[in-house]
Formats: C-alpha cells, structure tokens, sequence
C-alpha cells in the first residue's frame, strides 16, 4: 500500500524505496481507495463468505527528510467498511481510524547500488473487542487490531538516461501479542513481507509502473492472512510540486483474507 509513489525525471526521487530523504525534503499524499470482495474478516479473524463487503479507505502519507541519512514516515487511515449478507438482508457497518503506522528510513553508508533500512510499525487506533451484541461476528473489522514490527530491506537502481527505474523490497513483519484496548486471545505468525515497483517515465510528466505487493506466512494457521497482489500505477505530475497518482492492486492470490481489487486515487505534494 504504501509503496506506490511518483518518480518523474531521476529515478532518485521515487518514494518509500531505497531513496532516503534529505533534510527539507518531504512527500506527503491525501489519497481515497474502494475495495470490495465477496468475502469479509469478522473480529474474531473468521473468514466469512457469501456476502457483500466494501471498504472506503481516506489516508494521509507523508514523508520527511530528518538527517542526511534518515527520514520520517506515517501512514494515517480512516475506514468506513459495510457488509451486506444478502441472505439476511441486513447491512451491518463500521467506521474509524484503522492501522496506522510509523516508520524510520536510513542510509547508513552512501553506495553506487540505491539501497536503505526501515523498520515499520503498526499501531491499531482500535479495539476489535468493542463491538458487542449477539450479531458481533457479522460486522466487519478495521484490522487484526494488534502491532507489527516489519523491518525491510530496500534495493533500487535507474537505467538512466533511459527513464526506467527498478525497486524491490523484503521484509520480515513479526506479529506481536500487544493489542489496543482489550484486543483479542487471536496469536497471528511471522511471515515474510515483499514490494516491487517498475517504472517508466514519459517526458518527465507522466509515470506508468506495475506494482507487486505482498506477506507470506510460513506456519499455515486458520487467522494469518497471507496474500499477493499485481497491478498498474499511473502518476501525472500537475506542477508546483502537485501530482495526480492512481493505482489498481488486484489480489491475485490469498489465505485467510478478503479477496479482491483495490483501486485507488490520490494527490501529492514534494519538495
């Protein structure tokens, strides 16, 4: 989710890859997403099928240049989720903050191969224990509702002057046992965390990419979700510093999860 950004020009000012922001540099991106599938996650990390569910998703991204080798990053969601069982003929909904995150990117040691370090972390703004009733499981969650730890490896390098760029990322996401509020007795497994991105640039304005993104958990339970997903970026750059970004992630494979398609629209800024 977080790996889709603009890269027009030098592939150097790609973001949330191995391109480290520097002091003064900042990206920072309003964006909207829809997804919906045939399939929703109760709070109790049950995977319940036959229904209508849909997710409507504004966030807040941004990056920021703290030290020559070091930057800031978070990722702030709002969800409205709905799940429609058609054989009840009943809506049932939830709203609030989801998973944010925190983040700190370095560059250690300036090298020729683009490279950087970064731990994640996921901090729920919710309790998956609030919703209370007789018909609790047939509302859908906002997330597993406890932190991860992910910390990921970032590689990249551009075909310059020919306008391509390539990035790859893996990471390793340990699932911890710290939830917010009362939480719930759920125990996810580790697994391991990828990202890619290719990239063409068309006159310096336009960015065509085709993104990966993707977890895999080893230790095959009935909650971890693990998944994959492929799909195309499009950026425009507007000016001043303003871009246009657009992307669709189907999820071309997944376990313990909510299978479907995200598409997504979002305006950034960066300096």
């Amino acid at each position: 989710m977080l790996l889709a950004g603009i890269c027009l020009g030098q592939s150097r000012t790609a973001h949330a890859g191995p391109w480290t922001k520097q002091p003064g540099d900042a990206y920072i991106k309003v964006s909207e997403s829809y997804f919906a599938s045939d399939t929703f996650i109760s709070s109790s990390g049950e995977r319940v099928q036959g229904t209508d569910y849909l997710a409507l998703t504004s966030a807040l991204y941004f990056e920021a240049g703290l030290t020559p080798r070091l930057h800031l990053q978070g990722y702030l969601p709002w969800s409205f989720t709905r799940n429609e069982v058609e054989s009840l003929d009943t809506r049932y909904a939830n709203a609030g903050f989801g998973d944010a995150q925190i983040g700190f990117q370095t560059t250690p040691v300036a090298a020729a191969l683009p490279y950087a370090l970064r731990v994640n972390v996921k901090l729920p703004l919710y309790d998956v224990a609030s919703i209370q009733g007789a018909e609790r499981e047939l509302f859908p969650a906002l997330g597993d509702g406890q932190v991860d730890v992910t910390t990921w490896l970032s590689l990249g390098g551009s075909f310059w002057p020919t306008p391509l760029y390539v990035l790859g990322e893996v990471g390793w996401r340990h699932r911890t046992e710290l939830f917010w509020g009362q939480g719930s007795e759920l125990e996810f497994k580790d697994g391991l965390a990828l990202n890619g991105q290719l990239g063409y640039t068309i006159r310096e304005r336009v960015l065509i990419a085709l993104n990966l993104s993707g977890v895999y958990t080893f230790a095959q339970d009935e909650v971890t979700q693990s998944f994959l997903s492929v799909g195309p970026f499009l950026g425009v750059a507007l000016g001043k510093g303003f871009s246009l970004e657009a992307n669709i992630s189907p999820m071309v494979w997944s376990r313990n999860n909510s299978p479907g398609t995200t598409w997504a629209l979002g305006l950034s800024w960066s300096r």
